[in-house]
C-alpha cells in the first residue's frame, strides 16, 4: 500500500572542490586553470524543498541532496630534466557548478 506524506527538507551546506587521488596542492592550480570552465574552488548551498511524495506504508523516506560538478581530466607526468618521464598519474579536478551565485543539484527522497 502507498499513501501520501508530506516531506520538507531545508540544507544548508558548503560544497567545495575535489580531486581524485592524492593530487599534490601545487598541481591543483595548474589543473583547475587549464579547465576549459570557470573553475569553482567552493560554493554555499541552501536548498529548500516542501512536496508531497508515495512513500510505500511502513517505508521512512529521507531526502537528499546531491550536488552537480563540472569535471576536468588530464596526465601529471614527472619527468627528469633531460625529458625522462618518471611517472604519470591520471587525475581528476571537481569543481561546484553554480548558476547566480548558488550551487546546483537535485534533491530527491529515497526510502
Amino acid at each position: 500500500m502507498v499513501s501520501d506524506c508530506p516531506i520538507s527538507f531545508s540544507e544548508e551546506t558548503t560544497i567545495s572542490q575535489e580531486f581524485s587521488g592524492s593530487v599534490e596542492v601545487g598541481w591543483r592550480s595548474i589543473i583547475s586553470g587549464g579547465a576549459s570552465f570557470a573553475w569553482n574552488t567552493g560554493s554555499v548551498v541552501s536548498q529548500s524543498l516542501s512536496e508531497t511524495v508515495a512513500v510505500p506504508t511502513g517505508e521512512t523516506g529521507h531526502a537528499r541532496y546531491m550536488p552537480n560538478f563540472d569535471a576536468t581530466s588530464g596526465v601529471v607526468q614527472r619527468v627528469t630534466a633531460q625529458g625522462t618521464v618518471l611517472s604519470e598519474t591520471r587525475v581528476v579536478g571537481y569543481s561546484p557548478q553554480k548558476e547566480d551565485g548558488v550551487a546546483t543539484g537535485t534533491i530527491y527522497v529515497e526510502y
